[in-house]
């Protein structure tokens, strides 16, 4: 996927058959400013044993700070998208992160994720670079 931190175009999915890489056909727009910040973020995709193709969510956020949201799209064994990408809480005012998927039957999927009511990101980042009052010692080695 073309969905790093520097500048991705897009989240591109493409695939390989006896040993050849398919062109990339599925594509979602996603934006970036060099310093981090991008549209496309977390995501999962799995196969789909009914039809031979894959379904996937991820998170995406507008450029200029909105709320990520939760897309699905379903992708055919040729690399081509089934179900477009669809937004599939378009009204809620929450931000949705953490998306996974699972195959449930023919042409039904099981949707996991995480809500909030605001921008998780503050506290997600707290995790990696806020000391907590734990002694450093402690931080360094873990408690087991």
């Amino acid at each position: 996927a073309n969905a790093g931190d520097y500048y991705p175009k897009e989240l591109l999915f493409t695939g390989f058959a006896g040993g050849r890489h398919l062109d990339a056909k599925a594509s979602f727009p996603g934006w970036g400013n060099g310093g981090g910040l991008q549209g496309v973020s977390q995501g999962a995709i799995r196969a789909d044993p009914w039809s031979g193709g894959f379904a996937s969510v991820w998170s995406y956020g507008t450029e200029g700070g909105g709320p990520d949201k939760l897309y699905f799209a379903t992708i055919s064994e040729d690399v081509e998208f089934v179900q477009e990408p669809t937004p599939i809480f378009p009204d809620s005012p929450g931000m949705e992160v953490s998306g996974s998927v699972a195959p449930l039957g023919p042409d039904r999927w099981l949707v996991a994720y995480n809500e909030a009511p605001t921008d998780v990101l503050d506290d997600y980042l707290r995790i990696y670079f806020e000391d907590w009052g734990l002694p450093a010692s402690l931080r360094s080695t873990g408690a087991r």
